[in-house]
């Protein structure tokens, strides 16, 4: 059975003695200089229960479920499901069923973002995800139905890329402090792009995209109206006041 408990060493020390490997949180925490590796750390949900992780900490394997998880450092692969984060550094790993906010700074390898989307309110906002390549080599970035907008910054080695596959629509904003790196979108997806990233888009949608895929469509395959009959019967009348048109 769960033992409470007020302070994380203890949590930890009960944790090691009774071969448990989830703490659930109530209320908020900022993780210290502990090793939680390996370890589940769930709340009750990102609205009730907010966890901080410190630099200080050992997190490599650690998962986090149901966390608002905010101003956290991280020092391995993690996982991260059903959270709000927001400000985290030195992430890689897995995020899924997520929102994703604020200032993400990678640490290489790769990085997963499954099924989740930006906690932006509208483009341009305070809250929009940045992702932040930091000048690393090699580090890529794995959007997989993913929604809203998001920005890419720092990516200075040819090595790096981000793959983004949208769910119903997305945003993605790509500024002069990408030099180098490649950039695949899929889906629904407006772009600001000044940077120097190769982009590949050809299977990318945006709104001048669809509508002359409808218009060359149209075009193709006209939909002609017959403005001499109405109802299937021949127009009678010129359409003046006296003379309306009938059918």
């Amino acid at each position: 059975h769960a033992q409470p408990t007020n302070n994380m060493a203890d949590a930890l020390l009960i944790a090691t003695v009774r071969g448990l490997e989830v703490l659930t949180i109530h209320g908020s925490l900022t993780v210290g200089a502990y090793d939680i590796s390996g370890l589940t750390l769930t709340g009750e949900n990102p609205v009730n229960t907010y966890l901080t992780v410190d630099a200080s900490a050992a997190t490599t394997n650690a998962h986090f479920k149901d966390l608002f998880l905010i101003n956290s450092v991280f020092d391995g692969s993690v996982y991260a499901d059903h959270c709000y984060l927001s400000n985290v550094s030195n992430i890689e790993g897995f995020v899924e069923n997520s929102i994703v906010a604020g200032a993400i700074a990678l640490s290489g390898g790769t990085m997963f973002f499954i099924d989740c989307k930006s906690g932006a309110i509208g483009l341009g906002s305070a809250s929009t995800p940045v992702l932040d390549f930091a000048g690393l080599t090699d580090t890529k970035v794995v959007f997989r139905n993913w929604d809203g907008p998001v920005e890419i910054i720092n990516s200075t080695h040819s090595g790096n890329s981000v793959v983004l596959n949208v769910g119903s629509a997305a945003h993605i904003k790509l500024g002069t402090t990408n030099t180098a790196g490649s950039v695949a979108i899929h889906g629904i997806c407006s772009k600001d792009n000044t940077s120097a990233m190769i982009i590949e888009e050809a299977t990318r949608l945006d709104q001048a995209s669809i509508a002359a895929s409808m218009l060359a469509a149209a075009q193709t395959t006209p939909i002609h109206s017959d403005a001499k009959k109405m109802n299937g019967a021949t127009i009678l009348g010129n359409g003046t006041s006296g003379d309306k048109w009938r059918g």
